[in-house]
């Protein structure tokens, strides 16, 4: 659970290689209204099966808003907050005199 005001947010994350379900859509919108979350976040290193972006759509204007996060989306999520590891302050100028060159 996230939260800050008085905002709650729902994660469930599912690491498959099968496609997430409708079903299981509507299963964890079922849990956000059970739960008294005002949004969920759903993640999968996979991808949605056909219906579930309609799925999510109908949530958000019937009960809680849903936000699908397939894998392409979610790696590049991580990528944006990686950085690489220097082991000396030398490493890190090397680095940013190579991307200023690039």
């Amino acid at each position: 659970m996230l939260g800050g005001d008085d905002r709650t947010i729902g994660v469930q994350v599912k690491r498959t290689k099968h496609n997430i379900s409708v079903e299981q859509i509507r299963a964890f919108t079922g849990a956000l209204v059970l739960g008294g979350y005002t949004k969920g976040i759903f993640v999968t290193t996979s991808s949605f099966a056909s219906g579930v972006r309609r799925t999510a759509e109908l949530a958000k204007f019937r009960a809680t808003p849903i936000e699908l996060m397939d894998s392409k989306r979610f790696y590049d999520a991580l990528k944006l907050v990686q950085r690489p590891f220097y082991r000396n302050k030398e490493e890190l100028i090397q680095h940013i005199l190579d991307v200023k060159n690039h």
